[in-house]
C-alpha cells in the first residue's frame, strides 16, 4: 500500500525491487531538467524485475507538488529503497550470486575488504566477500531527514542521494549483514516543526531504527529533543549542527559544527600568501546554523590559524544580489573572501564582486559546493577544505567505489561536496555492523551499541579516526583536506593528504 509523509504526494511504484532515487540539488545547472520532471510528478525511478513476481513494491516515492518546491511551501519529498537489485537504465545487468551474493567485482565493482590498515576492530567496510544469505532477515529502515530540496537543498540534498545509492548497492549484494535496507528521504521545507513531525512519523509509523545522514541545516533543531528522549541513533550529518557532540546517541562521521569551521579556516590559510592571510573577510547567510557558526567564530578561528579577519559581513539568502557586501569587503582590503552562501547564492556572490572590482581568491565550505562551480570563471582559484577524503581521489578504493556506486545508482547526481558525506555516513553503519547481534530483527539500541564499539576507525581513510564510547558524546578532532578549483578542475593541492589540528 502507498504511504505519504507529511501529507506527501505518492507515486505507486509498479516493479519488484525498485530503488527510486532522490531528486533533490534544486539550483544546480546540472540536474534541472531532472528536477523539472520530478516536479511534474515523473521522477526518475531505476528498477528491474530480476527474480521478481511483478507485484507491485511498497516501496514510496513523493516529489513536491507542481508550483512550488519544499522550501517554499511545497509538499515534503521522501525516497523509498527497496531490497534487491536496481538497475538504471542503460546499464548492463547484473544478478547477484544466490550462493554468495558480495562476490567481489560482483556489477563490474571492485570492492574494498579492509579499513586499510588503521587500527579500527571494523574489518570490513562492505558485507564481507565471506558473507552467505541463505534466507533473507529482516530489513533494517533508516532515514535523512532535512532540506532535500529548495536553496539549502542544492547543497546538502546529494548527500542524501548518496545514501540511496549506497542502500541499493548493498542490497545488491544480499543486504547489510544479510539485512535489507530500506531508505527514505524525507524533506522537511527548512521548517523546524515539520523536520519534527517527520522524525517522530518515521519512528513511529515506518519502523525506522536510525537515521543516516541528517540533512537540516535549517530545521534540524526541530527534532532534536525527540532524538535524544528516545535515543534515536543518528550517524552523520552535513556538518552544521554542534549538538552532533552533545548527545551520545548522535555519530558525527567528520568534522562538524565549530570544529567544521575551524577546519575551513585551517584548510584554506594553507594556501594563501601571507599577504592574503592578513586580509581575510567573510560573507555569511543569517538563516543556517552553519552560516551563523562562521559568522560568530570567525574572528578567533582566523587569529588561531594565523589569518587576520578584517570584514565580516552577512546577507540574507534569498538576497538577489551582495553587491554591497562586496564593496565593503574591497574598501576593508579583503584579498581572501569566504563566501558562505547556498550555491546559486555563491555563484551571484562571485559575479557581483567581480563585477564590484574585488581581485582577490574567493574560499568555501565544501558541504555547499557543486559540480557547477568548476564551469564559473568566476570561482576558478576557489579554495576549500573537504572534512572527507575528496571525491577526486579515486586511487583511494572507498572513493573509486563511492564513484562506480554513484554513477549507477545515482546517474547525474552532485558527486561533489555533501554527496561524500552521505557515503561516508551510509560506511560507518557499514562498518559498525560486524558487531550487530546475530539476530533477525535489529534495534536502535543495538545499533547504539554497535557504533560505541567504533574505534580509531577513519573508514577507510576517509575521515578522521571515528571513536564513540558508550554513553559518551563523540570527541571533536579537527581534520581536513586541501581542495581548489583550477583551470575549471576540482584539484587537491597537496594530493589529498589529510591535515588534523
Amino acid at each position: 500500500m502507498s504511504r505519504s509523509l507529511g501529507h506527501a504526494r505518492v507515486r505507486r511504484l509498479t516493479a519488484v525491487s525498485a530503488v527510486v532515487l532522490l531528486l533533490a540539488a534544486c539550483g544546480s545547472r546540472e540536474s534541472h531538467a531532472t528536477l523539472q520532471a520530478a516536479l511534474q510528478g515523473n521522477p526518475s525511478v531505476a528498477a528491474n524485475t530480476e527474480g521478481g513476481s511483478g507485484s507491485p513494491s511498497d516501496g514510496t516515492a513523493a516529489v513536491p507538488s507542481p508550483g512550488g518546491t519544499a522550501g517554499s511551501g511545497g509538499q515534503p519529498t521522501t525516497v523509498g529503497v527497496e531490497p534487491g537489485v536496481s538497475q538504471a537504465p542503460g546499464a548492463g545487468t547484473s544478478t547477484p550470486n544466490a550462493g554468495h551474493p558480495n562476490n567481489n567485482g560482483q556489477g563490474g565493482f571492485t570492492r574494498p575488504t579492509s579499513s586499510s590498515g588503521v587500527s579500527g576492530a571494523a574489518s570490513s567496510l562492505l558485507p564481507g566477500v565471506e558473507q552467505s544469505c541463505p534466507s533473507q532477515l529482516a530489513s533494517v529502515n533508516i532515514a535523512s531527514v532535512g532540506e532535500q530540496s529548495g536553496l539549502a537543498g542544492a547543497a546538502v540534498g546529494a548527500g542524501a542521494q548518496a545514501v540511496a545509492a549506497w542502500a541499493a548497492y548493498v542490497n545488491s549484494l544480499g543486504g547489510l549483514r544479510c539485512h535489507p535496507i530500506h531508505f527514505t528521504a524525507a524533506d522537511d521545507g527548512a521548517d523546524p516543526s515539520r523536520n519534527a513531525s517527520l522524525t517522530e512519523q518515521l519512528v513511529e509509523q515506518d519502523h525506522v531504527v536510525a537515521f543516516v545522514y541528517n540533512d537540516a541545516p535549517l530545521a534540524a533543531a526541530g527534532s532534536e529533543p525527540y532524538l535524544v528522549q528516545h535515543d534515536i541513533p543518528v550517524i552523520g550529518n552535513e556538518g552544521g549542527e554542534q549538538f552532533m557532540y552533545e548527545h551520545p546517541n548522535f555519530f558525527p562521521q567528520a568534522d562538524g559544527g565549530n570544529s567544521l569551521v575551524y577546519a575551513a579556516f585551517a584548510g584554506v590559510a594553507k594556501e594563501l600568501t601571507p599577504s592574503q592571510r592578513l586580509h581575510v573577510g567573510a560573507i555569511s547567510c543569517l538563516e543556517a546554523a552553519e552560516c551563523s557558526i562562521y559568522g560568530k567564530d570567525a574572528p578567533t578561528i582566523t587569529r588561531q590559524v594565523g589569518m587576520h579577519l578584517v570584514y565580516n559581513g552577512s546577507a540574507s539568502l534569498t538576497a538577489p544580489d551582495f553587491t554591497t557586501q562586496c564593496l565593503q569587503a574591497k574598501k576593508a582590503g579583503v584579498q581572501a573572501l569566504f563566501l558562505v552562501l547556498d550555491p546559486n547564492s555563491i555563484h551571484r556572490a562571485a559575479a557581483n564582486c567581480r563585477d564590484a572590482g574585488y581581485k582577490g581568491v574567493f574560499a568555501t565550505g565544501s558541504v555547499i559546493v557543486v559540480a557547477d562551480y568548476a564551469t564559473d570563471p568566476n570561482l576558478n582559484n576557489i579554495l576549500f577544505a573537504s572534512p572527507v577524503k575528496p571525491w577526486i581521489s579515486t586511487s583511494n578504493p572507498q572513493i573509486a567505489l563511492f564513484r562506480q556506486v554513484l554513477a549507477k545508482y545515482a546517474p547525474g547526481s552532485n558527486v561533489a561536496g555533501s554527496a561524500s558525506l552521505g557515503w561516508v555516513s551510509a560506511q560507518l553503519l557499514d562498518a559498525s555492523s560486524v558487531y550487530w547481534p546475530n539476530a533477525n530483527t535489529i534495534t536502535s539500541r543495538d545499533i547504539i551499541s554497535a557504533l560505541d564499539k567504533v574505534k580509531n576507525d577513519d573508514i577507510g581513510a576517509t575521515t578522521t579516526p571515528l571513536t564513540f564510547s558508550a554513553g559518551h558524546d563523540s570527541p571533536e578532532p579537527s581534520c581536513w583536506y586541501e581542495m581548489a578549483i583550477r583551470s575549471g578542475a576540482f584539484v587537491s593541492p597537496d594530493g589529498g593528504k589529510r591535515e588534523c589540528r
